[in-house]
């Protein structure tokens, strides 16, 4: 029974460790796709526009969340220890600010929600009417 519920724990947690990740807007974004550079670029605070007029506002979640360092580790290319190193030496030179950290899946699709032009990452693809998925990466 032991060896039973001990398999069943280990698929479980494969399955999530391989979750997809979900680049998130507003469905009122003039924006139907972004590409992962983009994604990556603005999540370093390399840019904060899409093209010449659409300034995008990127949410994170915390760094104790998974999907966290999935993201970290798939799109921008950095760990999640990385990243707050990343930040803290732009934060520390004055050169820019981190994107919003909030808590969870939850909190990152109100945020999108209720915000302009902002931007996060989820692991669901069950999202309210008003958002819409800009990049999948698997």
């Amino acid at each position: 029974m032991n060896k039973i519920a001990l398999s069943s724990m280990v698929w479980l947690l494969s399955c999530h460790a391989h979750a997809d990740i979900y680049v998130i807007g507003k469905s009122s974004l003039p924006i139907s796709t972004i590409p992962i550079e983009t994604v990556r670029e603005i999540y370093l605070g390399s840019t904060t526009a899409l093209g010449s007029s659409l300034y995008l506002e990127p949410l994170t979640q915390e760094d104790k969340n998974e999907i966290t360092e999935s993201f970290n580790t798939k799109i921008v290319k950095k760990s999640t220890m990385q990243m707050s190193a990343y930040w803290a030496r732009i934060v520390f030179t004055g050169k820019g600010t981190p994107p919003k950290t909030l808590y969870d899946n939850e909190e990152v699709i109100a945020a999108v929600v209720t915000g302009n032009n902002t931007i996060g990452y989820v692991d669901t693809n069950e999202l309210p009417a008003d958002v819409k998925i800009l990049l999948t990466v698997q």
